[in-house]
This record gives structure tokens, C-alpha cells and sequence, in this order.
């Protein structure tokens, strides 16, 4: 069997790769519907911090498309979810920061009972 990527490839999304300058830099050019708590890695976001009833610092990572299709992997609660939507303009604070929100919240929430 040939993998698309290798295991070191697959582990190293997880490993901030920003320094502080830019990492500063693009928590002030983009448009984030939550507390400036990411690290940057090279392919995606990872909360450096635990969100209230959402993800967890470290483990989660996320990303988010131009028109809001968003996604996060929780590796270590065994979660993952995919939020597709289609809406510009992009920063829409009723989609990011209420049905976004309500999507991550629900499978933390099924853990915690």
C-alpha cells in the first residue's frame, strides 16, 4: 500500500509553526468570531487554550473556508465535524458565532453526561 502522506507529515499539523510576529500578524488581519487563543500550524489553526463546552487546547484543530465551510478534528475526544454552508460575506456573526458555536458545543457536551 502507498499512503498519501506519512505519519511524521500527519503529526506535524499539530506543531505550531509561527512565530510570535506572525502569528500576531494574522490574528489582526482576519476576522476570528472567538478569543484570539490560536496558534497557527501549516495546515490549520490549534487552540493554544480550552474553550467553555467546546474544544480543547491542543488537540483540536480547525479551518475555515472562504464561504464558511469549516471544519475541526479532536483526535484525542474522538471528534470531528464539518460545518458546510455557503454565505458571504465571510465573518457572518449569526453563522460563526451561533451555529458554529452550537456544533462544536453539542458533542463535548454528549462527553461530559
Amino acid at each position: 500500500m502507498n499512503p498519501i502522506l506519512i505519519q511524521e507529515s500527519v503529526h506535524s499539523i499539530w506543531v505550531p509553526a509561527l512565530p510570535e510576529a506572525g502569528e500576531k500578524s494574522i490574528d489582526e488581519s482576519v476576522f476570528l468570531p472567538f478569543p484570539h487563543s490560536l496558534q497557527w500550524g501549516t495546515a490549520m489553526a490549534i487552540n493554544r487554550e480550552d474553550w467553555p463546552n467546546r474544544r480543547k487546547k491542543a488537540s483540536p484543530i480547525v479551518r475555515s473556508g472562504y464561504a464558511r465551510t469549516e471544519y475541526f478534528i479532536d483526535p484525542v475526544n474522538g471528534i470531528a465535524a464539518v460545518f458546510g454552508v455557503q454565505i458571504l460575506p465571510w465573518g457572518n456573526k449569526e453563522v460563526a458565532q451561533t451555529l458554529f458555536s452550537k456544533l462544536e458545543e453539542l458533542p463535548y457536551a454528549a462527553l461530559a453526561d
